[in-house]
C-alpha cells in the first residue's frame, strides 16, 4: 500500500441521535431537516447518516442565513 492511503484519515459517520446532541436540537428536528434537504445528511436503508465537518460547514455557511432570511420576512 501506499504511504498516502496509510496516513489518510478517514471522517466517521455519526447518526441522528449525535447529531442532534451536538447542534443542540431534538432527535425529530434534526430527522425534519435531513428529509427536507435543510442539512446535509445520507440516507441509509431506513437510517440518516452524517459527516461533522459537513455540518459544521452547513452551520458556518446555509443554517445561519436561512435563519436571517426567515427573520426578515417578519
Amino acid at each position: 500500500m501506499s504511504t498516502e492511503y496509510e496516513s489518510m484519515q478517514v471522517e466517521k459517520w455519526v447518526n441522528l441521535e449525535d447529531v442532534a446532541d451536538y447542534l443542540g436540537i431534538t432527535q425529530d428536528t434534526a430527522r425534519t431537516w435531513a428529509r427536507e434537504g435543510r442539512i446535509p445528511a445520507y440516507k441509509v436503508g431506513k437510517r440518516y447518516k452524517f459527516k461533522i465537518s459537513e455540518v459544521d460547514d452547513w452551520v458556518r455557511n446555509n443554517g445561519s442565513a436561512s435563519e436571517k432570511e426567515g427573520e426578515q420576512d417578519e
